[in-house]
């Protein structure tokens, strides 16, 4: 077993496994820890109910992976190993509010507005998905960008020269906003809010939570153009072909094997001790780990600057979401028979 490669990834959720794919695809040798016994992180297919009722545990639908950066590089080459997608072009969601109404969005933004109620709201949200359509490349490179760097000013200054100082404060405003305010402020019936405030919850926002705003014309317009594309067989498929496309582009997975530190020379992360063994890295050490582990357990103090280090203590994990699986006979009754088209409710 290779004992030194160009780069280690600590870690094997999605972005342990893309960082893998990418940097092997380059020519780098790479070896890929995970500590579980299977690699994917949350991402899984298992049993947690019945024998024979497969569950996808926490990841279960990819619209944001489908439209990142990543699927564009690897997707084909996923595809080649297996990855099937299954996707609809007609009704997406809905919500069902407390006293039965039901609030419906459609693959095709004109027949989701033709289900609200005010006329204003049809072409405010027809306008919403074009601001965000015109902006989409600034807006996406803000929300990945690190927020100490000068690509974050790239992209605000992108922004303000393709859409003018006006329509970049708009923006601003709508980071500034809670979901739920962006709702009242720009809507005046409550089928945005009732359709969107779920999905802030996903995100770990509450519907009060400033960046709602900004989140729920996010989540809008990539639901209309990605659709909820579900893994064909379950998420366990999905991480079936990252293993076979890792296996291909010769990235060693070491599974079951928790890294205990980072090793640091000459203010450089040479390598990894794991089990007793030291993993040399000739070019990079890859953590994909919450900043508790990096910073607190896995780099040596010496290694981290004191302002870092006070940062680091203050970290806080985000709002928790809770999945409940059950196991079904028959499909639900709905008192509406259009939920009964309708993949996610």
């Amino acid at each position: 077993m290779t004992q030194e490669a160009d780069a280690i990834v600590v870690g094997s959720g999605i972005n342990g496994l893309v960082a893998a794919a990418e940097l092997a695809q380059a020519g780098w040798s790479v070896i890929l820890i995970e500590r579980n016994a299977e690699i994917g992180g949350f991402i899984a297919t298992e049993e947690r109910t019945l024998p024979g009722y497969l569950h996808d545990t926490f990841s279960s639908w990819h619209p944001m992976f489908v439209t990142g950066l990543a699927y564009g590089a690897l997707g084909e080459m996923l595809h080649q190993h297996g990855l099937e997608y299954r996707n609809t072009d007609k009704w997406l969601m809905a919500s069902v509010a407390d006293d039965g109404r039901v609030t419906l969005a459609h693959r095709d933004p004109e027949r989701t507005v033709a289900e609200f109620t005010h006329p204003e709201d049809r072409s405010a949200y027809c306008t919403m998905l074009q601001r965000l359509g015109e902006n989409r490349e600034s807006i996406g490179g803000l929300l990945t960008s690190e927020m100490r760097s000068l690509a974050l000013v790239r992209h605000i200054s992108d922004l303000i020269q393709s859409s003018g100082l006006r329509r970049a404060e708009w923006w601003l405003r709508a980071a500034a906003t809670s979901g739920r305010g962006y709702a009242r402020r720009d809507f005046r019936g409550d089928e945005v809010d009732h359709l969107y405030a779920p999905w802030l919850l996903h995100a770990g926002l509450s519907p009060d939570n400033a960046a709602g705003g900004l989140m729920t014309s996010l989540f809008a317009a990539t639901l209309h153009g990605a659709g909820l594309p579900v893994v064909a067989g379950g998420a366990g498929r999905f991480l079936a072909a990252f293993d076979s496309l890792l296996a291909s582009l010769q990235v060693q997975i070491e599974t079951g094997c928790e890294v205990e530190r980072i090793v640091v020379a000459n203010g450089r992360a040479i390598g990894v001790e794991t089990a007793g063994r030291i993993l040399r890295a000739r070019r990079a050490v890859l953590a994909s780990v919450t900043p508790s582990a990096l910073y607190r357990r896995l780099l040596p103090e010496s290694a981290i600057d004191s302002d870092l280090r006070v940062e680091a203590a203050r970290f806080r994990h985000g709002r928790a979401a809770l999945q409940v699986h059950v196991a079904l006979s028959q499909p639900l009754g709905w008192t509406d028979s259009r939920l009964e088209q309708v993949p996610l409710i």
